[in-house]
């Protein structure tokens, strides 16, 4: 299902209202692929209430993985440390170092403690191969 701009626009006026749990409901018809593609269409603000939304669902980490690499590095940036670490642990190893090589170096180490020590040996481990 691809995204149109009557569901964009529709997105849009639901998260204005407060609708989140009709957004929800909508979001669910969508693949991760399609929620980066509306992602594009959303004003800051409600990029901001569409990322809550995303961790609400448990789908944040792989629609934002489809965001390209300069959006995902601002969003990514006005993440709280905990729910980046928390987002790296729904991801692949690869994807996860992807995302910790997008954050400023002086805030890798505070995201990684928010991780379970297996995904953070993971990641770790990764690291430490050449991009």
């Amino acid at each position: 299902m691809a995204v149109n701009d009557l569901q964009i626009e529709l997105v849009r006026k639901m998260i204005r209202h407060g609708a989140r749990d009709r957004v929800v409901r909508m979001l669910d018809k969508f693949r991760p692929a399609e929620l980066a593609v509306l992602f594009a269409h959303l004003s800051p603000a409600e990029q901001r209430t569409f990322i809550d939304i995303l961790f609400v669902q448990k789908t944040a980490a792989k629609t934002l993985s489809e965001l390209p690499d300069g959006i995902l590095g601002e969003i990514l940036g006005i993440l709280e440390d905990a729910k980046v670490g928390k987002m790296l642990e729904r991801l692949a190893p690869d994807d996860a170092a992807f995302f910790v090589s997008l954050l400023d170096p002086e805030r890798v180490e505070a995201v990684i403690k928010h991780t379970e020590p297996h995904h953070r040996e993971r990641i770790e481990h990764i690291r430490m191969y050449p991009p």
